[in-house]
């Protein structure tokens, strides 16, 4: 062998030695980085241990911090935990609370070192929306979201409202914002300005027309293109001119066109 071969071969040698040796050391320091970060997920003081949350009823929130506390039982790619305080799932607790038809808003925070809080805004029964031909009955908001089962409704202590659609709202508006206002509305203003409640609304079938009921048996019809303020006065101007001496025999008060009002007694 010449002096030449053998220097090849010696560096040669030295060159797969030296290679050895720098993929020793990327896996030495992978392994410290992975170390690392395994010890940062498990140190026990930034795990979460605590889940507080404010503005439910006490089993309400009991069966909340349940859901949410086995969510953070699960792991990262079967080794990282998902209760660590920085890195936990928020957006998997977002999404749970937003499919929880009965919360209108929410805020989340940290509460180092282990804890999370969580401030819940609860949607507040307006009505009780019902099907016309069933036991079938949700509660609603005063922003026509439909957000919890009821059972069948009897007695006049809140606003009924009695649908001929044959839909499912859970977890929906029940009709468009701006129909949903005129009825608001009415229901809020015919008190103070006619001196009539409205105790129950219906919803015809084509779902742009409604009856709403007052408290003395008859009713005022309205839809989708009403202009409730005029309505609400054609209302009150009807009331109290040829329709006042005789309103005991009302069945109806057609407010659908803003000149004109229709009405039939009994």
């Amino acid at each position: 062998m010449s002096l030449r071969q053998d220097l090849q071969k010696t560096s040669s040698r030295r060159r797969r030695k030296e290679i050895f040796i720098r993929i020793l050391i990327g896996i030495g320091i992978v392994g410290v980085i992975t170390g690392i970060i395994i010890f940062l997920f498990y140190i026990p003081s930034l795990r979460i241990s605590e889940v507080a949350i404010a503005g439910l009823s006490a089993s309400d929130e009991k069966e909340l911090r349940e859901e949410i506390l086995e969510k953070l039982k699960a792991r990262r790619f079967l080794i990282l935990p998902k209760d660590h305080l920085i890195f936990f799932p928020k957006e998997e607790i977002q999404t749970l609370l937003a499919n929880k038809f009965r919360v209108k808003d929410f805020e989340m925070e940290k509460d180092f070192p282990s804890g999370l809080k969580i401030s819940i805004v609860e949607r507040k029964t307006w009505a009780v929306w019902c099907l016309a031909d069933s036991n079938r009955c949700l509660l609603i908001d005063r922003e026509a979201r439909a957000f919890e089962s009821a059972a069948g409704f009897a007695g006049g202590a809140i606003l009924k409202i009695i649908d001929a659609r044959n839909e499912n709202f859970l977890g929906k508006n029940i009709l468009p914002d701006k129909s949903f206002e005129k009825i608001v509305f009415l229901i809020d203003n015919a008190p103070k300005r006619v001196g009539e409640e409205i105790k129950t609304v219906n919803i015809k079938s084509a779902g742009d027309t409604y009856l709403l009921y007052v408290k003395t048996g008859w009713y005022v019809l309205i839809d989708d293109e009403t202009d409730e303020k005029k309505a609400l006065e054609n209302l009150y101007l009807a009331l109290n001119s040829e329709i006042k001496e005789r309103k005991a025999e009302l069945e109806y008060i057609d407010l659908r066109f803003p000149d004109k009002v229709f009405y039939k007694y009994r």
